[in-house]
């Protein structure tokens, strides 16, 4: 059955290109809650190589491929840790691989100055390609480009950090206000609606890894 031009606009305005992902597997419900309460901070994720400290490190999204009938391609290539397209969640687990997809332009207002694009591809042909960036850019759909090598080393391809100060306690982080949408396994979805609905979370969509819309 074709799929309706709602739910393609769901998926669409999730999957934008220039939007950033984060993912990670959750621990439990508590987790979850954590993060909706303060938002995405320093320390909630691992990167390549080892912990970036004081940043907050996210992949970002490139251009759709014309023609391409895999609307979720963009999102399974980029390098996140969230999951990716096989939706093999486990009903009764109590962890959740989990994909927060925040949005480019609120993020950038939200933590004006302190936004950096560091991944190589920010830096070669496959920017062109990918991200859209002209030789002469500074900027990948909006957010800055700067060097790697100022942030840490062996960043992923496609890697955009946000800066925090050293001392975070009581600091925001990339709050729920700021996310275009969630990913999940369709198999994990009844555990995640519970979570949303005891933390009281509105208004921000979820889709599966495969690309299905599973509440808007």
């Amino acid at each position: 059955m074709a799929e309706s031009k709602e739910s393609l606009s769901v998926v669409e305005n999730i999957i934008k290109p220039g939007n950033l992902i984060w993912g990670r597997t959750l621990i439990d419900e508590k987790e979850f809650r954590s993060i909706v309460s303060s938002g995405i901070l320093p320390g909630d994720y691992v990167g390549k190589r080892g912990i970036r400290p004081y940043n907050v490190c996210l992949a970002m999204i490139s251009k759709t491929i014309p023609n391409n009938q895999d609307k979720m391609l963009a999102y399974k290539t980029a390098g996140h840790k969230g999951p990716n397209g096989d939706d093999w969640g486990i009903p009764s687990s109590k962890s959740l691989n989990l994909a927060i997809v925040v949005d480019k332009n609120k993020l950038l207002q939200s933590f004006s100055g302190r936004v950096s694009a560091i991944g190589d591809y920010f830096h070669s042909n496959m920017g062109l390609h990918l991200f859209n960036i002209k030789k002469g850019d500074k900027d990948a759909y909006g957010v800055p480009i700067s060097a790697a090598e100022l942030y840490a080393e062996d960043p992923w391809l496609d890697e955009v950090v946000v800066k925090f100060p050293r001392e975070s306690n009581g600091i925001k982080g990339i709050t729920p206000d700021m996310w275009s949408g969630l990913v999940i396994p369709k198999d994990n979805f009844e555990e995640l609606k519970k979570w949303l609905d005891n933390s009281q979370i509105r208004n921000v969509p979820v889709i599966s890894s495969k690309g299905e819309v599973l509440l808007v």
